[in-house]
């Protein structure tokens, strides 16, 4: 995620509940995307519109995923399996 409001107060509600918080390189192509959160073995990712095709291409190979919050989502624009819009 870029520095946006969303990035800091979601910062700060993950350190809340106890969780880490595990920023990724936006480069990151499909598979090291993929083995970075396999092996954190994530329940949810914040991410923006931008990168949701990526994750939508991972997403049936991390069993532990529960939720793709979105947090600059467009409310026209249909969400997927998982999908949760975001707004401040």
């Amino acid at each position: 995620m870029g520095r946006m409001h969303e990035l800091f107060f979601s910062f700060l509600g993950i350190l809340k509940i106890g969780a880490i918080v595990q920023p990724l390189f936006s480069a990151f192509g499909d598979e090291s995307l993929y083995v970075r959160l396999e092996d954190a073995q994530i329940r949810a990712i914040i991410t923006q519109r931008k990168h949701l095709p990526k994750i939508r291409k991972i997403q049936d190979k991390l069993p532990n995923l529960e939720f793709i919050i979105v947090v600059d989502h467009i409310k026209s624009k249909r969400l997927e399996n998982k999908e949760i819009a975001f707004f401040l």
